[in-house]
């Protein structure tokens, strides 16, 4: 499904993505886990969602079938996948991310709200696991976005240039 040449699909993952990072932002809040560090996650939160619209607006593909519609966004598996991992990563690690108050009842997070406080470690260990499972997610979905938007380049080039 189109609207104004934007495939719906991308734009719900776009979507989905930023409710990631706004959950990984605020979204503690909701579990009672919030402290100090959301002066910390507010402008870390504000980056993500800036580095997902750029990631959002790299791939771009023409269509093949029917060349005088424009160019649309469309993912491919790969960049469905990556942007799929992202924004599980950042779900998880706004749940598993611990604050650091000041007092003994502010460290916690969802994740010890949820299990106990004996989950603090676990937590914490969780959290820098889906911290690098969002920057390679990331990494790995621009690399494969730029050389698809790459590769599609390399194709028009191909199918539009000089005849002999």
């Amino acid at each position: 499904m189109k609207y104004r040449n934007v495939h719906i699909g991308s734009v719900m993952a776009l979507v989905l993505s930023l409710l990631a990072a706004a959950f990984f932002t605020l979204g503690r809040a909701m579990f009672g886990a919030l402290g100090w560090l959301i002066f910390l996650t507010i402008p870390a939160g504000v980056v993500i969602a800036v580095a997902l619209v750029g990631l959002w607006f790299i791939p771009e593909r023409i269509v093949k079938e029917h060349p005088d519609t424009g160019p649309h966004k469309a993912f491919g598996w790969r960049e469905s996948w990556a942007f799929i991992a992202v924004t599980v990563f950042l779900f998880l690690a706004g749940i598993f991310m611990v604050d650091s108050g000041d007092t003994e009842e502010s460290v916690k997070s969802v994740f010890t709200q949820f299990v106990g406080r004996w989950a603090l470690e676990l937590s914490a260990a969780l959290f820098w696991l889906c911290v690098l499972g969002v920057i390679a997610s990331y990494i790995a979905g621009v690399v494969v976005a730029v050389r698809g938007r790459k590769d599609a380049a390399d194709g028009e080039s191909s199918v539009s240039g000089p005849a002999d």
